[in-house]
């Protein structure tokens, strides 16, 4: 008798905590970031397969981090190297604040990173639907990190070769 009840009490309980289980394994969704890698590496074949190495891009970064590594800026790289970056009135940026500022090439395995992490709360992805470069990465730390959010915004990447 006891264990009949047990039973009729037990028995729905469980259901309530597989059911929620059971559904999930279902799910037609891809899991978190698999959408974003499929649509990164789409990305990197394109800027790959661009056809020049030496450019110049307008580039912002969103952050909180000193006015000269945040202001939009024209970067010109030669390979994956920066060479120059200047004020969009062609006031010079001096070198040491060039760091803040990646490359193309190296904002790649960044995003990656990013999307496998459990770190970020959220990653915002944007591409360039020629060229592969993406035009807008902004990564989203949890409330718990100070100032950890970071988005990099590249507009008007012209070939320089």
């Amino acid at each position: 008798m006891l264990l009949t009840r047990l039973r009729r009490l037990i028995l729905p309980l469980l259901g309530f905590g597989l059911v929620p289980l059971l559904s999930a394994c279902g799910s037609d969704a891809p899991p978190a970031g698999v959408a974003e890698l499929r649509d990164l590496e789409r990305a990197e074949t394109l800027w790959r397969k661009r056809g020049f190495r030496n450019y110049r891009m307008l580039m912002s970064k969103e952050c909180f981090c000193l006015a000269e590594m945040a202001r939009p800026a024209l970067v010109t790289v030669h390979g994956t190297t920066i060479v120059d970056v200047r004020l969009p009135d062609g006031t010079a940026i001096p070198a040491q604040y060039w760091s803040g500022r990646p490359v193309v090439d190296s904002l790649f395995p960044r995003i990656r990173d990013a999307l496998r992490s459990d770190f970020y709360e959220r990653v915002e992805l944007r591409f360039d639907g020629r060229l592969g470069f993406p035009t807008r990465a902004a990564f989203y730390a949890p409330s718990r990190v100070a100032d950890g959010d970071v988005a990099y915004v590249i507009t008007g990447l012209t070939p320089l070769d």
